[in-house]
């Protein structure tokens, strides 16, 4: 009787262990669509995905010419195709799109163009004179950020706009010191009602540059503290990406330099890490930032103090992560491979090729990467088509 109970339980032990492995060591990922995008000779840039409402919208610069894609996140189904000969600036890989009032607001170059989610047609453009950063902020349902830095009129502005029409408002102003451009990043609202964005001051002579971070008071723009976010240099170093805002804090990257503020700007902890973040950005899950830094490494940082927790060896030019449950994407801009970690120990789990990697000239997953977490699902793009993917145990 004693030898049965002890062998159930080991048994059960056994089952455990297995049932808890199955996630990262026996999961597969399963094409659910494809869709052919692109004809394998035609040049085709393009940026991350814009996820949600069961769709996927992706946007490409093909031979001079502007265009976009809407499709059905489940069935690969085409809703609509979009493309415009008069807008000269392909999507920059790495912007922040937005989708807001049932429209889908993309900055190119200095032009908003906001495409209805129903039929592609334009609801409204908006043109800006100047330097407009290519990243939105939400800012409520029903509006949004973005900052230009107008060159000749030696300023910046934060300008707040309305998500149905493109009327825009103008949030800050700051005017540049003499012999110097003052350059600002598009800010963030804090909970607290405050706005937090980052500056960087550079001498036209000397390259002495400046790096801070500012909070606001967003009725009149007054600052109400600053700090220092990245050492004095002549190099331009500062401030590399927007500002990552959690429940109680948030999370700079300054070149090699990740930082945590709390709301009052006092500044939680500081870690340099060996490379910048120049073509990735962070993430947050479960309590901790996943970064995919240019030295070829993933590093998993504690939320609550920056302590490294573990580095797993990537690639080169990354992609930003994603992460669904137990496991961490990467894409590899210098191999074209997709990457998938255990985001408990950094463990690998998988590399994979694109289904042509090794058939076809330049058929590599590029750095775009999107999730539907509801449905598990992850889209790629390999240079001809978009792929969907769900993960399967």
């Amino acid at each position: 009787m004693r030898r049965a109970t002890l062998f159930l339980l080991l048994v059960a032990f056994l089952q455990a262990c297995s049932d808890k492995a199955k996630p990262s060591e026996n999961a597969e990922l399963q094409q659910l669509w494809r869709l052919n995008v692109a004809a394998p000779t035609q040049r085709f840039e393009s940026i991350y995905p814009i996820v949600g409402e069961g769709q996927v919208l992706m946007s490409a610069y093909q031979q001079e010419k502007l265009f976009f894609l809407l499709t059905d996140s489940k069935t690969g189904e085409l809703r609509w195709r979009f493309s415009d000969t008069s807008l000269r600036s392909a999507p920059y890989y790495n912007l922040k799109a937005l989708h807001q009032q049932g429209v889908y607001i993309l900055p190119l170059g200095n032009t908003l163009l906001a495409l209805r989610q129903t039929d592609g047609t334009v609801a409204w453009r908006a043109q800006s004179d100047g330097n407009a950063e290519q990243f939105l902020e939400p800012d409520g349902p029903a509006h949004f950020m973005q900052t230009l830095n107008d060159w000749e009129a030696r300023r910046s502005l934060v300008l707040r706009f309305s998500a149905a029409d493109g009327r825009a408002d103008t949030l800050l102003q700051m005017p540049w010191p003499d012999s110097c451009k003052q350059l600002l990043r598009t800010p963030v609202r804090l909970p607290n009602g405050k706005l937090l964005c980052s500056s960087i001051r550079i001498n036209t002579i000397t390259r002495q540059t400046q790096s801070k971070w500012h909070l606001m008071e967003a009725e009149t723009g007054a600052e109400w503290r600053s700090g220092k976010a990245f050492p004095d240099n002549t190099e331009g170093y500062g401030i590399t990406k927007q500002a990552l805002v959690l429940e109680q804090k948030v999370l700079f990257c300054a070149y090699d330099q990740l930082f945590c503020l709390d709301f009052s700007g006092r500044e939680l902890w500081r870690d340099t890490l060996p490379r910048d973040m120049l073509s990735s950005a962070p993430v947050y899950a479960d309590g901790a930032f996943f970064c995919a830094m240019e030295d070829g490494y993933l590093y998993k940082i504690k939320a609550d103090s920056g302590k490294v927790l573990w580095k797993a060896k990537a690639s080169g030019t990354p992609s930003r992560p994603v992460v669904y449950k137990q496991h961490i994407f990467l894409l590899g801009g210098a191999d074209g491979l997709l990457y998938t970690f255990d985001t408990s120990d950094g463990r690998l789990i998988r590399k994979m090729e694109s289904p042509n990697h090794r058939y076809r000239e330049n058929a590599f997953f590029r750095r775009f990467i999107g999730l539907e977490e509801s449905a598990g699902t992850l889209f790629l793009y390999d240079g001809n088509d978009l792929r969907a993917y769900t993960l399967k145990a």
